[in-house]
């Protein structure tokens, strides 16, 4: 068998015999094993939610630890609207603060974290089995009121769990912002479908800035 290295017949400057290196045709591959070693175990990328501002937007006041009669008249007159859609909305969200006021909490925040709302899939409707089909058909409208008003801030993902086909319309109604009208405005004029338009407008409200001037322009 050959071995890996032949002294080849010449001579070298010195009249030393000089030493050739025969390659032996075999390349060994080794697959690079992570085994145990988290220095160099792929990772996933999770993004951190964004810091809650010290003091919140609040388009009708503070409302944070005001009682259910309080929040309900101050959202229905919020959105405005026919005296039938005014008593729906009423209802819809004296439905959903009854059910948060089941959780511990001292705000309304706080109950809605403690029923597990914030956690994505996890909506009020799904939880609500005791009220009637029509009164849950209106938790889902609730909810995105409570949004709107920053009654309850929930996390994106959360936010997702629910549709809504009227929340820019809604968020834009109580903010009465005219830097937000502007933006709106920019969106609505881009070269794509409403839907794009819908769903741009609503995870930027959805995120709702500490301030007006906060506004991507």
């Amino acid at each position: 068998m050959p071995s890996d290295t032949e002294a080849s017949p010449g001579a070298g400057a010195q009249g030393e015999a000089t030493v050739g290196v025969v390659a032996t045709g075999r390349v060994r591959r080794h697959e690079f094993v992570y085994a145990n070693d988290d220095r160099f175990a792929p990772t996933a990328l999770v993004p951190a939610p964004p810091p809650r501002p010290v003091k919140p937007p609040a388009p009708v006041g503070e409302l944070t630890t005001a009682n259910a009669e309080e929040v309900a008249s101050l959202v229905t007159e919020a959105l405005g609207g026919a005296p039938d859609t005014r008593n729906h909305n009423r209802w819809g969200i004296r439905g959903l603060l009854t059910h948060l006021e089941l959780y511990p909490g001292q705000t309304w925040q706080q109950r809605w974290e403690s029923a597990g709302l914030n956690e994505p899939g996890a909506t009020v409707t799904a939880q609500a089995t005791t009220v009637s089909p029509t009164l849950r058909r209106r938790l889902n409208a609730a909810a995105g009121h409570a949004f709107a008003v920053r009654l309850v801030q929930p996390s994106l993902r959360a936010f997702r769990s629910y549709l809504f086909s009227c929340y820019p319309r809604w968020f834009r109604t109580i903010a009465r912002d005219p830097l937000l009208e502007e933006f709106c405005r920019r969106v609505e004029a881009l070269p794509v479908s409403r839907e794009r338009h819908h769903d741009a407008l609503s995870t930027c409200a959805a995120r709702r800035p500490s301030s007006a001037s906060s506004w991507p322009s």
